[in-house]
Formats: C-alpha cells, structure tokens, sequence
C-alpha cells in the first residue's frame, strides 16, 4: 500500500505541475495517508509509552542499573583560579587565601614552559594577565614576567583583584602546599602533570578537566586512576542522552560535571554574538541546559555537579531555587567575599558544625568556641590580655579597678568596641544571659586586630569584680558566672595580695565553680611585686591556700600558684614572673579541646553509622516479615473459598446420598460450607494482615543511605584530614610518614 501510495503520488506531481492541482491530490489522498498513519500508531503508540515510562523509572532510580560512584572527597566549596576574585588568579597567595576561608577545591589552569616546569596560568598568552604579548611555551621559569599589579576579573567587568604576590605559581608548589586539599587540573594542552600527580601520591584529590575531548583522552591514557570531568563534545552529549531518554542506559566514566552559566558568560566569551547577549535566548538556553532532573540523576549516579556562577550568589539562588530544593548543590566559590578568615579556627568550625540524622535521631555535640573566664585581680589579667596575651592595649590597668559587668575580648578584623545587645548577637550561645534580669546593660565586648599566639580562638570572659559589703549588682551576678562557668573550657582566678582578695563573695563563687568545673580552675597570685620581698610573698601564698583550704569544697584541692605582675623598668623586682604559664596554659586547653572534639566527632559518627545501618537491617527484616504475613494472609483468604467448593465435590462423589446432604448442608449446600468454612479463613487472614508493620519507604530509604554515605565517606575523611593537619603542626613529617 504505501509503495502505491509513494507512486501514485509521485505520478500526481509530475502530471499535475501546477500547485493548486497538486492541493487538489493532497486533500484527495489525505484521509489515505491518514489511516495508513492511524495503524502504525496502534502499534508505536504503547512501545514508545513503555519506553519512556521504563527510562522515567530508570531515572528515578540509576542505583539498580549503575553502581554509584566513589570519590576521595565531596566538594561543597570550590574557587576558580583559586579566587580570583578577591587576589591575583592563580597565585600562591590566592591558594593560601582561598585555603584560609575554608575552600575545599581549587580550580587551576596549566601550562608548560620552555624547560619543562608545570606552571599555573590561565593563559598560555601573557598579554592580559601581565601586559607582555609572549607565550609561556617560549620562555623559560625564570624569564616568566610578574602578574600585573591590579587584574581585572574575567566574569566581572570593571572589578579589579590585586595582591602581594605576583608570581606566577608552579604546580609542584601547590601540590607542596596544600597536600590535602583537592585541585581540578584544567589541562590546555599535552604537558607532564601525570607525573607531577603520582610523585605526590594525588591521584585521588586531583581531577583531570578540558574542554577538548582529544587533551582528555590523553589524559586519561597517561593517568587513568584520576577522576575526570566532561568535555563540552560530553557535556552536549548528556543533554541528548537525556532529552532521548536514554541516559539512565548509559554507563558514564566521568565523576565531575562542570559548565559555565549562560547568565555569566560574559564578553570575553560572546564579544560579537548579540543573540547570546538577549535574556529570552539565555533564559531558553538556561532552561534547556540546567535540568533538575538531569542533576539529581547525576548526584543519585556519584557524578559531582558545580556550575560556575560570579559574585551575585542572590541571583544564582532565585535562578536555582527549584534545583536546590530537590538535590544537593555544589556550591562554587567563584568571588564570593568570605567575612571570616579560617586560620587553626578551621578544626573548630568543621568539628562543632552539627551534623543530623532524621531517622537515627543521634546528633553530634554542637560545641562553643573556646571560653577563658577570669574573675578577681583586675591589673593582673590586664596585663595578661593587654601586654602578653593579645600586644594591644585593650582593658584598663591600675590599682582596684573593678567593673560591674561582663566584657568579652576577641579577635576581628578591626579594633571596635560593642555593648548592650550587639554582644549577644556576636555570641549566639550566649542569648541564655538574657534570663537573667538586668544583665544585658552590663555586657560589653573589645574587638581587636591581633593576631599573636592564638588569640584567634581564645574569647576572654572578664567577669565583675566581688568585694564584701553594701555593693549591690543590678542583676544576679552569681548565677551568671556560674552559667559562664558551664560554657568555659578554662577559668582562671587571680588573687590580689592588695584590697578583697579573700572576700567571701569570691571565695563562695570558687567554691561553686569547683563543684563540677573543678579541672578547669586554675589559681595566680597577681601583682605578686606589691607583696614585698620573699618572705612576704610566701606568707601571702600561706594565708590565701589556707583560706581555700577552710572552704569545703576546696580542702582537697592541690593548688599551685604561679606569681605574675606587670613590670615595671624603673622599679625592678627579684620576684619570678610566671606570666607566660597563664599562655602554656591556654595553648594546652586549646590543644585538648581540639583533641576532644575530634574525638567526639568520631564517637557520634560511629553512632550514626551504627545506628542507620541498625535502622535499615530492621526495616529489611520488617518488610520480609510483612511480606510472609501478606503472602499468609492471601493463602488463607483463597482457602476460605475454595475449601467449601472442595469438601461439596468430595461429598458429592462420595457415598453419601442426597437426602443425607441435603438433612447436613441444606438446599444450598456451598453456601452453608462457606459460611462455616469463610469466618475462619478471614479471621486468620485478617490476624495475619494486622501484623504487618509500617516501614520506610524507597525514598526514605535511599535518603537514610545517602546520609550514612556521607558520613561513612565525607564526615570521616575530613575528621581524618584535620587530625593529620593538627598533629602535623605539633609532630615531625617524618613521624606523620
């Protein structure tokens, strides 16, 4: 029929060259052609809907058809050319930067030079970046020029980076620096960084990249242990795999998917091509490109995906909102200005950040920074935060000088001073102090700049001055340093051997704290020069271990009580001052902080992974369990029909005559087997369909994995990492190796 039809048409349009005879024979033989149709999509028509529902079901759930993917590490921080936004692209600095605000992936371009160094460049030509019309390729190391003093930022027009440093970086120097941090190793063309990688044993933590498919095939010959992203030729290929329907067919090698927003790509990219520049074809391309389908297959599959976005994270959020609320995003840190800088401060953030489980219901402990309160012997602690601990003149100094409220003193970027409520918003966890009437007046908080020792990590707790008498506190001063004490990690109590050292107040308070916070004290003598000489500063250390000793709750303390004074250069003292013990002491509380923390976070990670793994294997047997009472269920509802049908055949054909049935079932012999025969078979059914018991469903069941995963494989591997680069400040590498 349709080579007929093929001819018959084919005669028409030569007879007929005209075109409204040509119409003529179309509507004539439409209905023919249409019927023709009609029965090929009688048959089309349910493969194609069989097709598609079988690859949406296969989209859903890419776990049955593809084992997912195992990564060394899963980046939720990211900086091209390692924030070049903020300094010079692809320098030392900037690495070191990018590092500092907590940066868990650094995006690098790489070149070789005419010797044979592995060099960090954007560009193979130096024009843009340095202002020299070269190729890298031709010079040798050492005859590379310096980066120009201020760079325009390529995704930014009119925003400029600068920096210190401007070198261009070699490889080998990153891979130095920052042995633990992952780096996506764009590749422009053929060089030698495979062997780079292997010598510094980063075949995990480095990712091959290109936008040729050629460069990354050698890639991929010369080192085929690393992970890989898509190439643009891979890239356009995912998007038809999956508008086809056929990507959850598909194996896929690569592990990271990486691509630039149409809403950033800028001049340097589109100078000429206006069409690229109109909203409506971005907004089109966007809507083609950035599929929330497509990603949380990829994210179900293992396969990293972190589109590169520019300053403006609002706009990247109101455009991806739809995606974000579906999968997890990687978040690129393109130029985003961090308003924190990430020293050993590092290891307590990622270690107190809480980390939950919907279904286990084990969190892990959402930790404090790091509190030293001091009270009592205001020219003694002073001195320790002005002169030895912070090198910045913060607190007043002087001779019984005693507050009536709480000061905190920390680190910042600039020397401010807060009070009232601006200190509760700077320390959240301290919004409890609010319960106590009248205590919010009495807050205030000193900002400083210095960055001696680690002062970073150290918020100091300067309480109100306890003297004995008719001095009345506006709110309950006690209770409030009590709370305080909960919270510190160290409180130190200096005693004056001038004024009320030994008030009752005090000793009342020490005495409190000892209760439960009794490891944490730590006892000085200050001003310990105005006591006289030797003899003197003796018989006061007597009189004051004697008067804790009376106390309780404190004659089973050992104290030991180091003197510390400021000096004085026109009064000089034989007496031993002991200050700097006061900063052995807080570096060590640091130290076992750190230490504690990791450890608890070990602890709650081994419970979670305990406990969902506990939680999956009971769902696993409550679902056989109700599937042997769904399955009991159904045998005996069939016996309570059958069975009757059965025993009436076997009366029938057995010796029984009919008046005998008729005396024992009646006329309707079925049915009165089945009203003896059905109430039991429903009640077993029915005891046996109330057993069953509720259970998680796939998705809850695939969420609880994912979390157990990143537990098992993220949460683990950092705690890993920061203890490595926590004992590798205190210990030798050759003890690490």
């Amino acid at each position: 029929m349709r080579r007929i039809l093929v001819v018959t048409t084919c005669l028409y349009i030569i007879r007929f060259r005209s075109d409204f005879c040509f119409c003529i024979h179309l509507l004539i033989s439409g209905p023919l052609v249409v019927g023709i149709m009609a029965g090929y999509l009688y048959y089309l028509l349910p493969a194609v809907g069989g097709y598609a529902l079988t690859s949406l079901y296969f989209l859903k759930n890419p776990h049955i058809l593809h084992k997912k993917k195992r990564t060394a590490f899963h980046c939720t921080h990211i900086s091209h050319r390692g924030g070049c936004g903020e300094r010079i692209e692809n320098t030392m600095e900037a690495f070191t930067h990018a590092v500092e605000v907590g940066t868990e992936m650094l995006e690098i371009d790489c070149h070789l030079t005419k010797d044979g160094h592995v060099v960090v460049s954007h560009d193979e030509n130096l024009l843009r970046q340095t202002g020299q019309d070269i190729n890298i390729s031709s010079l040798n190391l050492e005859e590379l020029p310096p980066y120009k003093e201020t760079l325009e930022v390529t995704f930014k027009a009119g925003h400029f980076s600068t920096g210190s440093d401007r070198k261009i970086a070699l490889l080998e120097d990153v891979f130095r620096k920052f042995p633990h941090t992952a780096v996506n190793i764009e590749v422009k063309e053929n060089n030698r960084i495979s062997d780079l990688v292997k010598k510094y044993n980063r075949e995990g933590t480095s990712v091959w990249a290109s936008v040729d498919s050629t460069i990354m095939k050698n890639c991929r010959k010369t080192n085929s242990s690393m992970p890989y992203m898509f190439t643009v030729k891979r890239g356009l290929q995912l998007l038809l795999l999956y508008y086809t329907g056929l990507l959850p067919f598909v194996p896929l090698g690569e592990s990271f998917l990486q691509f630039y927003m149409p809403q950033i790509i800028n001049r340097e990219y589109i100078p000429e091509m206006w069409i690229l520049r109109s909203s409506l074809v971005t907004s089109l391309i966007e809507r083609i490109t950035l599929r929330k389908g497509m990603f949380k297959h990829l994210t179900d599959r293992g396969i990293q995906s972190n589109p590169q976005y520019s300053k403006s994270r609002i706009g990247f959020v109101h455009r991806f909102n739809r995606i974000v609320e579906s999968t997890r995003f990687i978040r690129t840190i393109h130029m985003v200005k961090q308003t924190k800088a990430k020293t050993f401060q590092a290891y307590l953030d990622s270690c107190h950040r809480r980390y939950s489980c919907v279904h286990c219901r084990a969190h892990l402990a959402n930790h404090d920074d790091l509190i030293s309160k001091s009270f009592q012997g205001s020219q003694g602690r002073a001195y320790l935060f002005n002169s030895v601990y912070v090198e910045e003149h913060i607190q007043r100094t002087g001779v019984a000088i005693e507050t009536q409220g709480f000061s905190f003193v920390t680190s910042g970027r600039k020397r401010e001073s807060l009070t009232g409520n601006a200190t509760l918003h700077l320390y959240p966890h301290f919004k409890p102090l609010q319960e106590f009437k009248g205590v919010s007046e009495y807050l205030s908080t000193e900002i400083c700049t210095s960055r001696q020792k680690r002062f970073s990590l150290v918020t100091f707790v300067d309480t109100p001055g306890l003297v004995d008498g008719d001095m009345k506190y506006p709110f309950d001063v006690d209770q409030a340093i009590l709370w305080l004490g909960e919270l510190c990690d160290l409180i130190l109590v200096f005693f004056d051997p001038m004024g009320q050292a030994l008030c009752k107040r005090t000793l009342n308070i020490v005495e409190k704290l000892n209760e439960k916070q009794g490891d944490r004290l730590r006892f000085y003598l200050s001003k310990a020069d105005e006591a006289g000489g030797e003899s003197d500063r003796q018989r006061v250390m007597m009189q004051i271990v004697q008067e804790l000793c009376k106390r309780p709750g404190l004659n089973k303390c050992g104290f030991d009580m180091p003197t510390i004074y400021v000096p004085n250069p026109n009064k000089p003292s034989r007496c031993v001052n002991q200050i700097e013990e006061v900063c052995r002491t807080i570096e060590k509380t640091i130290n076992q902080t750190v230490q504690n923390t990791l450890n608890s976070l070990e602890k709650d990670c081994n419970l979670i992974t305990e406990t969902a793994t506990e939680t999956l294997n009971n769902d696993r047997q409550v679902s056989i369990e109700n599937r042997r009472s769904r399955f009991k269920g159904c045998l005996l509802g069939m016996l309570g029909f059958t069975v009757p049908l059965l025993l009436l055949v076997t009366l029938v054909l057995g010796s029984f005559s009919k008046e005998i049935l008729e005396l024992m079932l009646g006329n309707s012999g079925i049915e009165a087997l089945t009203l003896y025969v059905e109430r039991c078979a429903l009640q077993g059914e029915g005891h046996c369909g109330d057993r069953t018991k509720p259970t998680f469903s796939g998705k809850e069941k695939r969420q609880l994995q994912e979390k157990l995963e990143y537990v098992q494989e993220v949460v683990k591997t950092k705690k890993k990492n920061l203890y490595e680069e926590y004992l590798r400040q205190s210990v030798g590498d050759q003890d690490m190796n």
